[in-house]
């Protein structure tokens, strides 16, 4: 049998063989491929196989080995901007990365100021909350600018949306964190109660504020918080020697150092303050200034640790009518108020006249234990009828 004889019959013998293999499950037709022409005579290669993929294109094969000539480029990758970064995308409640497409910096600057900030209406304070989270890009900002991220969490402050003003925060980068945004960084800590967060930037807040007397305080209080008494009490004697001004932060110190009666200090003027006070588990005052009653310094007061009384009920209706407390929140401290049995076993015609956030807190408990639908029914139109007298539906 000639060459040509024996090549046409094994083409035709191919041919089958490709047929069976269409045919055969993936694995036996890997494992056929693989395997390949391997066994052939060399009589029978010296044509090669016949290619079941498409022919490459002439002339490329010395490319794939030498190169095709171009140079390689090497570039750095820019820093990703964290102004532009956020919480939420598109495909998880937020707005559209090109949400700010065409606007100057300063434009968007001026529509975040222009947020009407705290709203007893939920839906308008969820949908500045969106913005706010948003991932979207922006113009960079000019050398020595704030960056617009730092605008941000000051609206989300003014919310007192602490919780997700943490976590945006946590999205910068160490480098790109500037001062302003670290004071920030440490005043949310402090609101929330995480003083390790707080200490960890308070070390390097003291690098670059060396004539601030911030910092000596934040590592007074980080030393309390530690347990190393003796040297917070070193760096109390320093403040005052400096002659700083601040009678609670005083009043807290002398607490944990065990001075003094543990009174009621004033009022606090600052997050740090109201750390102090609550790591003294010093009362807080039943009367709180105008000044602290933003819903960020509402929801930490009314979270401080303490007994349930009307003042901190009170601070916890506010902060839940403005979005800062969750509902659930505002029921447990409901749930940790005192009652005596006689109490919660009165009539809805033998309550104080006077509704008070005590009284409130007495109708949610009447109506958890009460069975009966129809008396459960007359105590929650008892209880929206004195929100209404009030005007704190919303709570």
């Amino acid at each position: 049998m000639t060459i040509s004889a024996i090549k046409l019959k094994w083409r035709a013998a191919r041919k089958d063989a490709i047929a069976v293999l269409a045919r055969a499950r993936p694995p036996l037709l890997s494992l056929a491929l693989l395997i390949g022409l391997n066994g052939l005579p060399q009589a029978w290669a010296q044509t090669g196989p016949t290619s079941l993929l498409p022919p490459s294109a002439p002339g490329r094969a010395a490319d794939a080995v030498t190169g095709s000539g171009e140079k390689i480029q090497i570039q750095e990758l820019g820093t990703v901007d964290p102004s532009s970064s956020g919480l939420l995308d598109a495909a998880h409640g937020g707005f559209p990365p090109d949400l700010w497409a065409g606007s100057s910096l300063a434009a968007i600057r001026k529509s975040l100021t222009l947020l009407p900030g705290p709203s007893p209406w939920p839906s308008l304070r969820l949908l500045q909350t969106r913005l706010l989270l948003s991932t979207a890009t922006v113009p960079a900002a000019q050398p020595g600018e704030e960056p617009l991220i730092k605008l941000r969490g000051d609206r989300l402050w003014a919310l007192g949306d602490l919780e997700n003003l943490t976590a945006l925060l946590k999205n910068v980068p160490t480098p790109a964190i500037t001062p302003s945004l670290r004071s920030l960084k440490i005043d949310t800590a402090l609101m929330t109660g995480d003083a390790a967060l707080a200490c960890e930037q308070g070390t390097a807040l003291r690098l670059t504020n060396a004539d601030d007397p911030f910092p000596a305080k934040l590592q007074v209080f980080c030393q309390f918080a530690a347990g190393k008494t003796r040297e917070a009490g070193l760096g109390v004697d320093l403040l005052r020697e400096q002659k700083i001004e601040d009678p609670t932060f005083f009043a807290a110190a002398d607490s944990l150092a065990g001075i003094g009666a543990g009174h009621a200090p004033p009022p606090p003027g600052n997050p740090l303050d109201l750390a102090m006070v609550r790591l003294a588990k010093l009362p807080l005052p039943d009367a709180i200034p105008v000044t602290l009653q933003s819903p960020s310094w509402l929801h930490a007061m009314a979270m401080a640790t303490g007994p349930a009384t009307d003042a901190k009920l009170a601070l916890a209706e506010r902060a839940e009518a403005a979005g800062a407390l969750s509902s659930e929140a505002l029921r447990d401290l409901y749930q940790s108020v005192t009652f005596s049995p006689a109490e919660l076993a009165a009539s809805l015609d033998n309550l104080p006249a006077q509704s008070s956030p005590r009284s409130h807190a007495l109708l949610f408990r009447m109506s958890l234990q009460q069975a009966n639908p129809n008396a459960k029914a007359l105590i929650i139109t008892k209880a929206l009828g004195n929100a209404a007298e009030q005007g704190s539906f919303g709570s």
